[in-house]
């Protein structure tokens, strides 16, 4: 870190923003002072709810503010009852030449659906109609090759929850997998 003050110093010094007669010990204290400015500065945005952070556990992207992430959490931990949704495709070669067909992957469903049922996720949550339900996860998968775990409001369709995984390189295992996440982000929530 000292390197980088040290180059960041030289560059000022070479630019005209800082003189060489300013001492060097001079300079670096500075450089420092303007570095805790700036993350000063962007601690108050975090404070004032303007800062971008992750919708929810587990998330990369920074997308919400603190107070959207708190609402989505409010949500997930609030929910008494989910339906599952499960969407599994494979691509199949039409034989008409017009690219791809798609259509239902049985195997792949029955999978994810005995992971389902064998998770903790109905300790947690009531098995509910999806008109009835307070929260919809929807497993997808296209060719096996990914899976997708997500949560929404089933009031507003707002999106809670999700995991992504490419490549999925076994089906019952990821899924599994990603329930048991899911139930983590849940009870992270409920805190």
């Amino acid at each position: 870190m000292a390197a980088n003050f040290s180059r960041d110093i030289d560059r000022a010094v070479k630019s005209g923003l800082m003189r060489e007669s300013v001492p060097r010990c001079t300079r670096l204290a500075l450089v420092r002072a303007l570095l805790l400015t700036v993350l000063a500065i962007d601690f108050g945005l975090v404070l004032q709810g303007q800062m971008k952070v992750p919708c929810y556990s587990g998330d990369t992207y920074r997308s919400c503010t603190p107070a959207e992430r708190a609402a989505k959490a409010k949500l997930l931990a609030r929910a008494k009852s989910a339906s599952v949704v499960i969407d599994a495709t494979p691509g199949v070669a039409c034989g008409d030449g017009s690219g791809t067909c798609i259509r239902v992957d049985s195997d792949a469903v029955a999978m994810i659906q005995r992971a389902v049922d064998a998770s903790e996720l109905w300790q947690s949550l009531t098995r509910a109609d999806s008109t009835k339900a307070d929260i919809i996860l929807t497993f997808k998968t296209r060719d096996r090759e990914s899976l997708q775990l997500c949560a929404y409001d089933a009031d507003s369709n707002g999106l809670l929850y999700c995991e992504y995984r490419n490549p999925s390189i076994a089906l019952d295992n990821d899924s599994s997998r990603e329930i048991a996440h899911f139930l983590n982000a849940r009870r992270d929530s409920q805190k």
